[in-house]
């Protein structure tokens, strides 16, 4: 009884550590791996030196023809490398190839890249039915950069240029003039625009009753604000007013007025007190303070 008891037992011993060594073998492949976009992208950004053997015309027009050039997909990659090519530095916004680019291209997000005018110019040239367009912490843009944007696309309806700070009252006039079908707008932390020229393109703007999206944090919006953007926005969906003094009495009134608003970004905004949580429990929208 005891030889077979001993040998079941060892039978168990080695079953026990098969598991074991399986185990270990698991867990030594367990270890988390960046996605190969996120490694290529790292790559190109870190070994400038590299980047004409990996990036070029004809790279390019192999990746257009493989990703299929209308694809939404294929566009975002391809900004994702160009992020990382002016990171690295190697490249400048005016050595970029246009072959990044593609004609059937409607929305671009390029956010916190050094580029400047003659990106913008090459970009807009090359996609003219570009709709909607993120240039949120793009430092280096000027006036100059948004009046060829909009020269060159029409149709653009979403603007985000937040904390793009050399912009002034100059781009809100292009926006008036140049962007007849423009709903949505993000000019938060751009110190050298007014709330005088933000008004005034609220209230002149020939597509404002359509504005669905308005994002002013950082200026100094007043009750009087928030009375134009009731008045001229009737399908407004989302505003951001931080760092504001605007009062729950004037905010009240706007949602009460315009009910399709679902989104409120109040943050820092020292006009608020207890009354505004408690005076609009009865409607279900998002409410950052």
């Amino acid at each position: 009884m005891s030889s077979c008891h001993l040998r079941f037992g060892r039978h168990f011993a080695t079953k026990d550590l098969n598991k074991n060594k399986e185990l270990l073998s698991t867990m030594a492949f367990r270890r988390e791996v960046s996605p190969l976009d996120k490694m290529i992208l790292k790559f190109i950004s870190k070994a400038p030196r590299q980047v004409d053997i990996i990036v070029n015309e004809k790279t390019l027009e192999r990746a257009h023809r493989i990703g299929k050039p209308s694809k939404s997909r294929t566009h975002k990659a391809k900004q994702e490398v160009i992020r990382a090519l002016l990171r690295g530095g190697r490249l400048g916004d005016d050595t970029l190839p246009q072959s990044f680019f593609h004609s059937s291209m409607t929305r671009v997000e390029i956010i916190g890249a050094k580029i400047s005018t003659v990106f913008v110019e090459m970009l807009s040239k090359t996609c003219p039915k570009l709709h909607s367009v993120n240039f949120s912490g793009c430092f280096r843009l000027t006036d100059d950069a948004i009046e060829l944007l909009l020269k060159n696309c029409p149709e653009i309806k979403e603007l985000n240029i937040e904390n793009c700070r050399k912009l002034t009252d100059l781009s809100l006039d292009h926006l008036r003039k140049l962007a007849p079908k423009l709903q949505s707008i993000d000019v938060g932390g751009n110190f050298n625009m007014t709330i005088s020229g933000i008004t005034k393109l609220i209230e002149k703007h020939p597509n404002h009753s359509k504005f669905t999206k308005v994002h002013i944090s950082g200026h100094a919006a007043t009750d009087q604000t928030i009375k134009t953007i009731m008045a001229k926005c009737r399908k407004l969906h989302s505003l951001s007013v931080g760092y504001c003094a605007i009062t729950d009495e004037a905010l009240i009134a706007l949602l009460k007025k315009r009910e399709s608003v679902s989104r409120l970004c109040l943050h820092w905004n020292v006009a608020i007190t207890r009354l505004l949580p408690r005076s609009t429990r009865k409607w279900a929208f998002e409410t950052s303070c």
